[in-house]
């Protein structure tokens, strides 16, 4: 039986070759995801596809594992497949192919593996199979290559991978860090170059907002990020592929959930109150903030008085009642829509019959064409 060796990349898809040395002949597209969290567990899946022009069977997959691997999880039964947590004293996820190689024009099923940590951008090395050395006369069993295959007999690449987590995990840190993911993310092409400045200012804005205690804000723009990465991924316009997709969705949601923890549970309006302005409040499961002074009363709930009240934490959604400025972003029936003036939303006002107060950004004049 053939021993071989892959490590991974997870660009979305990423094609993959070389030419001259025995074992790299190979073309191929890298997918990933789903990336999903429970807890402090990442699980990451990738599909690899070999592409036609392949000149060598795919034999072997490696991706590296800051994060010690806790199980190997895909394929799912393992028949076909071997799967390895370390190399070399290295901690790695490895698929090897054993039974049928993967020719030229196949696909794998979902190759998976599970680590603690927070999901974040590594390398990995893809190889066909490279056959050893002939023993010569001098030759003792067993015979170590002077070279290491990993490196020298396989072409690397870059994918989404799992760390440790970092020491620290304030979210004015962990904000610091997506950000850099997010700049090494645009520079490997996974976030298209008209898409990534307006995902770098809606961290910038979070970070702005922490900075001055605004948590509300901050928690409403990382929504904002995510619905970004939401409508640039399902639109199949190319402006997000899965690897920042997941990435960068996954970081996020951990930095929201950092951020509640801090942010004290918001009380329920009543009538007889003196609320002033920016308190609040929360109203049949609703948020709202108030914007003039008032001693509240019967019949001036917060969904009856615009004047007295905005929605926020709408989570990136078009809602009613919000104060929109001028370049927000929200989806609306799946769609992203940019602000065109501000405005307090009403019923009626709706992001597809309004073009003076929208536009979508995916047509001249939207967001994609800036």
């Amino acid at each position: 039986m053939r021993h071989v060796m892959i490590l991974m990349l997870l660009a979305l898809p990423a094609r993959l070759s070389a030419q001259g040395t025995p074992g790299t002949h190979i073309s191929i597209d890298v997918l990933v995801g789903p990336v999903t969290r429970h807890g402090d567990t990442i699980s990451v899946q990738y599909v690899l596809r070999s592409q036609p022009q392949s000149v060598e069977p795919l034999f072997h997959y490696t991706v590296d594992a800051p994060a010690p691997v806790v199980a190997m999880t895909h394929p799912d039964p393992k028949e076909d497949w071997a799967t390895f947590t370390e190399y070399r004293g290295r901690s790695i996820a490895e698929w090897t192919v054993l039974g049928d190689e993967m020719q030229p024009g196949d696909t794998s099923p979902p190759l998976g593996f599970r680590a603690i940590g927070l999901p974040t951008i590594v390398t990995y090395w893809v190889r066909g199979y490279t056959p050893p050395p002939p023993l010569g006369a001098a030759d003792t069993l067993p015979v170590v290559a002077p070279s290491d295959p990993l490196t020298e007999n396989s072409v690397p690449g870059k994918t989404v991978g799992v760390e440790p987590f970092p020491s620290d995990l304030t979210p004015p840190a962990l904000l610091r860090r997506i950000q850099g993911l997010l700049g090494e993310s645009c520079s490997l092409g996974w976030v298209a170059s008209g898409t990534c400045p307006s995902l770098a200012a809606l961290l910038q804005q979070a970070s702005t907002a922490l900075g001055v205690d605004d948590i509300a804000t901050a928690i409403a723009r990382l929504d904002a990020f995510v619905a970004e990465l939401e409508s640039g991924h399902q639109t199949g316009s190319g402006a997000v592929n899965a690897a920042a997709y997941w990435l960068l969705r996954i970081n996020a949601e951990f930095i929201r959930e950092r951020l509640e923890a801090l942010s004290p549970g918001l009380t329920e309006w009543a009538p007889g109150i003196d609320y002033k302005v920016g308190d609040e409040v929360r109203f049949q499961g609703l948020d709202y903030r108030c914007r003039q002074a008032h001693r509240s009363q019967v019949g001036w709930e917060p969904p009856n008085v615009y004047a007295l009240w905005a929605r926020i934490n709408t989570g990136g959604q078009w809602a009613p009642q919000v104060l929109y400025e001028a370049g927000d972003q929200v989806l609306f029936e799946g769609i992203r829509y940019r602000a065109i003036q501000g405005h307090q939303s009403q019923p009626g006002w709706e992001p597809p019959v309004t073009p003076a107060l929208w536009a979508r950004v995916d047509e001249p004049g939207g967001l994609l064409d800036r």
